[in-house]
């Protein structure tokens, strides 16, 4: 009876969550994405996005258009922080997670981060209250990381080949050299067991004129 209860309580909370996450936005939309995308296509877009609507973006255009861009900018960073974390997107996809929840602040924003590494050095020119970010060479930092990876993966692979390699050169140095003890081995057998051959056909006719004189 406790057991029926339980699960019954288990199964109303679950649905109360995703009731409440269906009324809320999708971060998936908000990135343009399907739950089928890889944690790169979610870097990919947030990246891409964040170009498009972040506050520097903002210049030249009326103020429902701000807000309307702030609002999507908004949208877009929540998302990223949910769904750019495999653990807390696992619990999105399940239900388990919404925005009121308070969830592991990492992966870092790599905006956030590239942003404050160019303050330190020198403050870039600012138009009105915003300061100006140059996402091309963000862009060249993202990507030579990614390159970077890419040759550590290489690298690894490369090592594990070697490894290997080195691994069946010494087994087959150890068969061959248990191949020629076990050719010694047979060799000397053979040897010993020729000779006491040879021996025994010496006795042979020593044994037989033995038995002549005897008679």
């Amino acid at each position: 009876m406790n057991y029926k209860l339980s699960t019954f309580a288990l199964t109303q909370v679950r649905k109360l969550s995703c009731s409440s996450i269906s009324t809320q936005k999708n971060h998936y939309n908000s990135l343009g994405l399907t739950k089928n995308a890889t944690q790169s296509d979610i870097k990919d877009a947030y990246y891409k996005l964040s170009k498009v609507y972040h506050p520097d973006k903002n210049q030249g255009i009326t103020v429902e258009q701000q807000d309307q861009h702030s609002q999507k900018f908004r949208d877009i960073s929540e998302a990223y922080e949910i769904l750019g974390n495999v653990r807390t997107r696992r619990l999105y996809d399940k239900g388990f997670m919404g925005h009121t929840i308070v969830y592991d602040k990492s992966p870092k924003d790599p905006l956030q981060d590239f942003y404050k590494s160019r303050e330190k050095r020198t403050r870039p020119p600012t138009v009105g209250r915003q300061p100006i970010y140059d996402f091309d060479e963000w862009s060249r930092i993202h990507y030579a990381e990614r390159v970077r990876m890419s040759q550590d993966v290489k690298e690894r692979k490369r090592f594990i080949e070697n490894l290997n390699n080195e691994r069946k050169q010494t087994n087959l140095q150890e068969s061959i050299s248990l191949g020629g003890i076990l050719v010694v081995i047979v060799s000397l057998l053979l040897y010993y067991w020729l000779i006491y051959v040879k021996l025994k056909n010496l006795d042979l006719p020593k044994e037989k004129g033995f038995e002549s004189k005897k008679k």
